[in-house]
């Protein structure tokens, strides 16, 4: 399938294209993909050298004469609704009011017909705002998808604040549905029936769920179609977008409704993502299409792609990207019929008041201008479906493996008391929470030592693991209640065979849901926490299992301010994703029976290249995402990170640009010492392999660097007190998006007495130099 330069579609193309989309608007999309490509083989056969990445118009901006376009009308052509979510009080502001007449098809209620709006006394229903949504959508030939007939929030205290007996709950669901749904019927063409029913893997500890039991799922099904038989009944939940537990549990509640033939039409996938944690889309595609497999529809329901801080040229243009690729993801697939925001313009966006520094999640700006997004979506809508090759499993013997942390055997297991007794967590292997997960941009700790710090020990016996966490924090939230998550708290992930659990403690309490074989406890200031979890082994020696540990931080009692793993990724272990491996020490190793690949570090596509000079000129460090070292190899079995930040810290940045790699590593240290030989002086160390070739830098501290590898027009700079290191060099092909290839960084630190400390960003050998003992970058655009 040809793709078109943004300003070329602007002629001809538009009408031939659209039209050309009309004609086959009732057909599937794969029968239109194969009619558009014949009707189009003339004019692409004139423009084969013209080829760019469908994300260019992004780049350029939309198109000139977009002021008649209608997104809607255009993705007819491929059976594919563009939606969006609204509120009826902004239907009097004639720019809210128009925009929606011009480009979509299908609205949602974003919160009137939820039971908080329509139902907010036991005895009486409100209609009117509902109904002034159907009018408007009557009005302008529009469907309606109604949100939402069962959540756990956004309900009225009359049903919470009372204790229901089963039977009593159940009847007033059963009315609630029955009436809504019928009160509707034959104005809304389908309905999120049960919203969010899952956290995590496990069903949501909601009125319903507590009360009812998971029956109410079905109950809620069966008695909407009860009352509608024709409205389509949709499960909608945000999590589930790419393959996890939370998508597994989903795809299994779904094969259970299926054979037991309860009325099921579709699930909807929510995708409110972060532009600096995106969504893996070949994973997206996978776990789309096995939904569709089953026979459901798959709406993407609630999107929106928020980013942090001021938007720039480049962040406008990754967004872009991403609304493209979930527009060529929708028209590949039949299934795939509604495309709906949570929203149409930044003006009126849930974001800034949910997500602390963030916004500018939608297609249209707040003066209802179209942005970038806007015009990557009309120009693949335009374009029309291209073949996909999406959900090819990953390739782990090309791909760096990680290494295991380790779990120390003990003799005498710790007593999990909250106190540490004399010697009961001696020489035993201690890592650092380093990564901080919510910000893809800055994973670093905070800059203030005081705002969080911690670090983590691991034990086992027999069939228990132990824990012993030491933190220490400024401010601790504890209190807020629903969705705990937001508090100061600790989980520990485990995954082992088809064994996945997900344990969170917070600040001061045990284990959420926990037992006697799984216990939580903290001292009483919450500086100490000490746990055991119990797997399902009678002797855990030489298991490897997939792990990962989080500390969250909230300063503020509203959403978390740091989230700090051990190491990178994108805050998706709770979905069973973005694991590390953990190893229980014994003399029986037993080999694990999966391997693990943990997220890359990203060097980013620069718009701007910085003049190497020793230190950072205006914005021209401001792309690219900064990380920290995060392991001591020296200091076994203690491999945190010094407490201290004096004692030895670093940052780094790597970005890129065409042919050229760059990026700084920053120290703080208190002694710098570099009479002796490289190896035993304060120094710092690049490795990678790119192309077929090792490329090695390695400098004493404010010295020139060796180089082993050939490189290109290479250059330094320290600034005067070394503690910021520049560099910039060329390798002789262009870098192509989405490489990832090995790399290490080491900082190694000597306060008089030898080689103090090795830091690494990543969990290795002694010397950080074996290609087993490497990390990976990832090169993205």
């Amino acid at each position: 399938m040809m793709r078109l330069k943004s300003r070329w579609i602007q002629s001809s193309m538009i009408i031939i294209v659209v039209l050309g989309g009309l004609l086959v608007g009732c057909q599937n999309k794969k029968t239109a993909l194969v009619e558009q490509e014949q009707q189009h083989q003339e004019v692409e056969q004139g423009q084969q050298n013209q080829e760019k990445e469908v994300a260019s118009v992004a780049v350029e901006g939309p198109p000139q004469d977009m002021t008649e376009f209608r997104l809607g009308e255009a993705a007819k052509a491929y059976n594919v609704l563009i939606g969006a979510a609204i509120e009826p009080a902004y239907l009097q502001e004639k720019a809210y009011a128009d925009t929606l007449k011009k480009d979509f098809t299908v609205i949602t209620p974003e919160n009137r017909m939820k039971w908080q709006f329509i139902h907010p006394q036991e005895n009486q229903f409100t209609f009117e705002e509902g109904d002034a949504v159907v009018a408007f959508a009557r009005e302008n030939n529009m469907q309606v998808r109604g949100h939402a007939l069962v959540w756990h929030i956004q309900n009225p205290t009359w049903l919470t604040n009372r204790e229901w007996s089963k039977e009593e709950l159940s009847k007033v669901l059963k009315e609630h549905i029955h009436t809504v749904v019928d009160h509707y019927k034959d104005d809304i063409y389908a309905w999120d029936v049960v919203n969010e029913a899952f956290e995590g893997g496990s069903y949501r500890e909601s009125i319903w769920y507590k009360t009812l039991g998971k029956e109410y799922i079905e109950k809620a099904l069966i008695w909407a179609r009860e009352a509608d038989p024709d409205v389509q009944l949709f499960l909608n939940d945000y999590g589930i977008e790419e393959p996890g537990v939370k998508a597994d549990a989903m795809y299994n509640l779904c094969v259970e409704l299926l054979e037991k033939n309860i009325p099921l039409d579709g699930v909807g996938f929510q995708f409110h993502m972060d532009l600096h944690q995106p969504f893996d889309m070949p994973s997206v595609y996978k776990n789309l299409k096995r939904f569709a497999d089953l026979g459901l529809k798959i709406d993407i329901t609630e999107l929106d792609i928020r980013m942090l801080g001021t938007p720039t040229e480049a962040l406008l243009a990754l967004q872009a990207q991403y609304y493209g690729e979930l527009m060529d993801i929708a028209l590949d697939l039949d299934a795939l019929v509604s495309f709906t925001m949570w929203g149409f313009t930044d003006k009126y966006s849930w974001v800034p008041g949910y997500f602390s520094g963030q916004g500018w999640a939608l297609i249209y700006d707040e003066n209802y201008q179209p942005k970038p997004a806007y015009a990557t979506l009309a120009h693949n809508i335009l374009r029309g479906p291209i073949p996909l090759t999406y959900g090819q499993p990953i390739d782990t013997h090309n791909r760096q493996l990680v290494n295991p942390l380790k779990a120390s055997y003990v003799e005498n297991p710790p007593v999990v008391d909250g106190l540490i007794d004399e010697g009961e967590w001696d020489n035993i292997y201690t890592y650092g929470f380093s990564y901080n997960q919510l910000d893809g941009e800055n994973q670093c700790l905070p800059a203030d030592e005081a705002d969080v710090w911690a670090d983590f020990k691991l034990a086992y016996h027999q069939d228990y693991l132990y824990g012993c966490v030491q933190r220490e924090d400024n401010i601790t939230i504890n209190n807020i209640v629903g969705e705990t998550y937001k508090n100061d708290n600790v989980e520990v992930f485990l995954e082992y065979g088809d064994y996945f659990k997900q344990f969170r403690t917070v600040v001061g309490h045990d284990f959420e849901n926990g037992d006697t074989d799984h216990v939580a406890v903290w001292n009483g200031d919450g500086t100490l926490l000490e746990f055991k979890v119990k797997l399902p082994e009678t002797d855990m020696t030489g298991l490897t299992m997939g792990f990962n540990m989080a500390l969250s931080d909230n300063d503020s009692g509203g959403n978390r301010n740091y989230q700090l793993y051990p190491i990178t990724g994108m805050n998706k272990s709770y979905l069973g994703r973005d694991l590390t491996l953990l190893l229980c020490e014994g003399d029986t190793p037993r080999p694990a029976n999966f391997d693990k690949v943990i997220p890359p570090i990203k060097s980013r596509q620069a718009l701007v290249i910085p003049t190497i000079d020793g230190q950072i000129n205006g914005s021209e460090w401001s792309e690219g995402v900064r990380y920290n070292f995060a392991y001591d190899l020296l200091e076994a079995p203690h491999h945190a990170m010094p407490k201290k930040r004096d004692d030895l810290y670093g940052t780094y940045k790597i970005n890129h640009s065409n042919h050229a790699i760059f990026g700084y590593i920053t120290r703080m240290d208190d002694i710098t010492i570099v009479e002796g030989p490289l190896s035993e002086s304060d120094s710092v160390e690049l490795l990678m392999t790119y192309q077929d070739q090792d490329i090695h830098l390695s400098a004493k501290i404010l010295q020139e660097p060796q180089i082993v590898g050939d490189i290109k027009n290479f250059q330094y700079a320290w600034d005067e007190q070394g503690q910021f290191f520049e560099f910039y060099f060329e390798v002789d092909q262009p870098i192509e998006k989405d490489t990832i290839i090995p790399i290490q960084l080491l900082l190694r630190d000597n306060d008089g007495h030898g080689v103090k400390h090795l830091v690494s960003p990543f969990f290795g050998g002694k010397t950080g130099h074996a290609v087993e003992d490497f990390g990976e970058l990832q090169f993205v655009h």
